[in-house]
């Protein structure tokens, strides 16, 4: 999963208004989109895809994830009928118009958009402490680079606070782009270890007990981390927006999720196959812990991985401290910048915050599974279903008096009559609009049991990790 956007108002939104589909004459290409919206999947979360593999079995991961992936195109297709639904009733298009917090506001109210707003912070906050667990933890795998893991931790906070405070963090943007090379460069040397530690030997015999979970805990774990690594509906309108024509959004985005389904599949059953045949330990964390801790090469990759969180972080923090100073301080409004005490005091809570979790629960695997299945699970799974059922009803409530004024204009044209026509168009609108919903409703109760049981299961494993 890879940084979320800024914000106006406070509340989450585009980061730039000239990108808008509306008034932009030129944009991204379908292909470049395809490919954009894979790169927002493929982040740091990928290097706990093998532990999910091995969590949630060789073959029924396989299966989970492309539901998992069908799931995602189902819910931004349901964004995007919002957005459509509100353009049909008169809604006029403002500059945070086409978000996710715009959708919630005209869906429930403030509180819809309240709810979203803070959900979206929490999830970024959360992908700040997997960026701070993974720094800390990359090194203490390396006996040369470690202090331990409590003093790790405090020493990223040390650095993640000054560049966390800063008015501008566009300058790491360029260097926050090298993740992706280091997350190739980390496979790669990935499978070169375990292809001359193990040769294709875990590809011979695969044990029965293998291809399944074998705990609803196991399952857990899997889903939440298969959900953070497709967590894209959050930026459904800021790359729609971006496209030379969005109409085609839909499409790419099927197309990037098939893509990244396949990636994920090839590393994640690859790289468990791989380094796991019989006899050989399991994976039981990031796939980092599976390089032998004494080599030049793996304390290459580590190195390059803590760089590319560190910088990685103030790209979800800075925009999420943004949100609570519009929030708390009324700031942003007319882009009035947050005095700089303000500023630094949000942002140095926030940085303690993630530094406190992060030294109480040193686990890469569970937090991303904690935040793939409580905030990934809202976003992507609750909200999109909840909101479009919604706004169904208030269209059905705003169509009402439209269509009672065009009835009384058909009755008149008619000599009084009405016309079978009119009433039969207006049944099959009512008909197809009650199928939407039916289907909202059974994709929401899925959403919720799902979020709420896997949310419990995990938050389980996270307090027996404290304990122990």
């Amino acid at each position: 999963m890879a940084p979320r956007e800024v914000k106006k108002y406070g509340s989450m939104s585009p980061p730039n208004s000239k990108t808008s589909a509306f008034s932009a004459s030129q944009g991204t290409s379908f292909g470049s989109t395809v490919a954009n919206l894979s790169k927002i999947c493929v982040g740091t979360g990928v290097l706990a895809l093998p532990y999910s593999f091995a969590q949630g079995g060789v073959l029924c991961s396989v299966f989970g994830l492309a539901v998992i992936a069908v799931w995602n195109s189902y819910s931004i297709s349901r964004l995007l009928k919002c957005e459509e639904i509100i353009v049909s009733m008169g809604f006029q298009r403002r500059g945070d118009v086409g978000t996710f917090s715009a959708i919630a506001k005209e869906a429930v109210g403030n509180v819809g958009l309240s709810l979203v707003d803070y959900t979206i912070v929490i999830m970024m906050v959360g992908v700040c402490i997997s960026y701070q667990v993974a720094a800390a933890g990359f090194l203490v795998n390396d006996p040369t680079l470690s202090f331990g893991t409590a003093a790790n931790t405090v020493l990223t906070a040390v650095v993640l606070l000054p560049i966390s405070c800063v008015p501008d963090i566009g300058f790491l943007s360029k260097y926050s782009v090298m993740g992706l090379g280091a997350i190739v460069i980390s496979f790669l040397v990935i499978f070169y270890h375990g292809y001359t530690e193990y040769g294709l030997s875990g590809f011979g015999d695969v044990p029965v007990s293998t291809l399944y979970p074998d705990s609803l805990t196991n399952l857990s774990h899997w889903y939440g981390v298969s959900c953070f690594c497709f967590g894209i509906s959050p930026m459904t309108f800021n790359v729609k927006d971006s496209m030379s024509e969005p109409s085609t959004m839909n499409s790419a985005c099927r197309v990037a999720l098939l893509v990244v389904f396949l990636s994920y599949c090839v590393i994640g059953d690859g790289t468990l196959l791989l380094l796991t045949p019989d006899g050989a330990p399991g994976i039981t964390g990031d796939i980092l812990q599976s390089l032998p801790a004494a080599s030049l090469m793996a304390s290459f990759v580590r190195i390059s991985m803590t760089f590319v969180c560190l910088v990685s972080f103030p790209l979800c923090m800075v925009p999420a401290a943004e949100v609570v100073e519009g929030k708390l301080f009324m700031t942003g409004k007319n882009s009035e910048p947050t005095p700089v005490h303000l500023r630094v005091m949000t942002r140095s809570v926030l940085v303690a915050v993630s530094t406190t979790v992060a030294a109480l629960i040193p686990s890469f695997v569970l937090i991303v599974s904690l935040i793939g299945c409580l905030c990934v699970g809202l976003v992507t799974f609750i909200f999109p279903p909840f909101f479009h059922m919604m706004l169904l009803k208030h269209q059905r409530e705003y169509n009402r008096d439209s269509k009672e004024r065009h009835s009384l204009l058909d009755v008149e044209s008619h000599n009084g009559e009405f016309t079978d026509e009119g009433a039969g168009v207006i049944q099959e609108e009512e008909e197809e609009r009650m199928k939407k919903i039916r289907l909202d409703r059974v994709m929401l109760v899925l959403g919720v049991i799902s979020t709420i049981f896997t949310t419990g299961m995990t938050l389980g494993s996270v307090a027996e990790s404290m304990r122990t």
